[in-house]
């Protein structure tokens, strides 16, 4: 069915030949939605304040929740990944996204909305009661955000304004929920439920409609249900990826290039109580374990993820590179002292490791000496008791975030 449009603050893109499967959306448009920057900058809070004490360490008496910009010095782990401040009115964060623009960041407050870090202190940008799950952003001056029901907000900036624009995608069932978003640029955005892959494309003089672009058709394994993905990243137009659970056990890696989407892992997985059946899927690298919830594209063609045989611990890496021409190559080690589902690094050889309460960091990934280690992110010596997510975009920005941290490590 042909989509609802929401009305566009991009100016058009060229037009992509492309089918799709087109869904009913509603949509409504605010100026200056939420609390702008103006409101919200009139005070400061350190960064781990609402929090358990013991989170927070020995001197938590001089973290008050509100503070003078600058009063109460921010805190640094032994590994650099140090604290970032809040802005009066965002209290007691949870953060379950962020996204890095280098001296600037965007991140999901669940008790807030959308969050902007201008380079000392995260400030409100746009408030909500709506759930959001997943960030992105082309620029610091355009964002997106996605959510439970099919929910998604977009804000420009224009001369220092904000302008939001909110849709609903799908039929706003549970179903429906945003999972993942990236985009190649600004025109070009995706975003992903659990079992389908959506494609914001141009039509017509400035308007944009979301399409199903993907969407599994393998047979669902008998014992353990259907394909669950779980992120969309990648390099470029012609660079796109999606990682997705297949069951229980099935890691699946799917790549689009020139339009196409290709299998680069899979596998049909059966399992009863004591016995798991991997059917491989032809031409596909077959991966029967759980992958991790994020992965990272460390050049063009070329993506590193974990697949995990227990909660929170990661077994293997692998590298996955899908070359212009010739054969698929997947490279597979063990993942020797790796915790966490969460991975993202500078490059194929230098990961971190996101998971409960610790990140861990390689610099030798895919070598017979690399070995993840604990890049500690204690503070005052005593432990965060959070789960972890790391992202960054160089060696030099890197954010640790989860629950009411946002750490950023900015030392090589």
């Amino acid at each position: 069915m042909r989509a609802t449009r929401a009305r566009s603050l991009c100016v058009p893109a060229l037009g992509l030949a492309s089918l799709f499967v087109y869904v009913a959306c509603a949509s409504n448009e605010e100026s200056n939605g939420g609390i702008t920057e103006s409101q919200a900058d009139s005070g400061i809070i350190v960064s781990d304040g609402g929090g358990p004490a013991s989170d927070a360490g020995p001197d938590d008496s001089a973290s008050p929740d509100a503070v003078s910009d600058g009063a109460v010095p921010l805190r640094c782990s032994d590994a650099d990944w140090c604290e970032t401040r809040y802005s009066r009115g965002i209290d007691n964060p949870r953060i379950v996204d962020l996204w890095p623009l280098g001296p600037t960041a965007f991140a999901l407050d669940a008790r807030t909305g959308i969050l902007e870090y201008d380079g000392t202190a995260w400030r409100i940008a746009y408030q909500t009661s709506t759930i959001l799950s997943s960030v992105w952003a082309a620029s610091a001056d355009d964002v997106w955000a996605g959510g439970n029901y099919g929910n998604l907000v977009h804000g420009v900036r224009v001369d220092g304004t904000w302008t939001w624009s909110t849709e609903r995608v799908g039929a706003g069932t549970y179903e429906d929920g945003v999972v993942s978003l990236w985009g190649a640029n600004s025109m070009d955005v995706y975003f992903t439920t659990y079992a389908k892959v959506y494609h914001r494309v141009p039509e017509g003089a400035g308007d944009y409609v979301w399409g199903v672009e993907y969407e599994d058709t393998q047979p669902i394994p008998l014992y353990n249900g259907g394909i669950s993905i779980r992120q969309v990243t990648g390099s470029g137009p012609d660079d796109v990826w999606v990682l997705a659970m297949r069951g229980l056990w099935c890691a699946t890696v799917l790549h689009k290039t020139q339009g196409v989407y290709s299998r680069v892992a899979d596998c049909n997985v059966e399992c009863s109580t004591d016995l798991c059946v991997a059917n491989s899927i032809p031409s596909a690298a077959n991966v029967s374990y759980s992958v991790g919830r994020a992965g990272v594209v460390t050049s063009p063609g070329s993506l590193v993820t974990t697949t995990a045989g227990a909660p929170y611990e990661s077994s293997f890496l692998h590298g996955f590179k899908v070359p212009v021409t010739g054969p698929n190559e997947h490279l597979v080690v063990p993942a020797k002292g790796a915790q966490g589902e969460f991975l993202w690094g500078p490059s194929d050889t230098d990961l971190y490791n996101g998971g409960y309460g610790m990140v861990v960091h390689n610099t030798s990934a895919f070598s017979d000496a690399g070995a993840f280690a604990i890049s500690t992110i204690a503070l005052n010596g005593v432990p965060l008791i959070e789960t972890f997510k790391v992202r960054g975009t160089s060696a030099s920005d890197i954010w640790a975030f989860g629950g009411k941290y946002a750490l950023h490590r900015t030392k090589p």
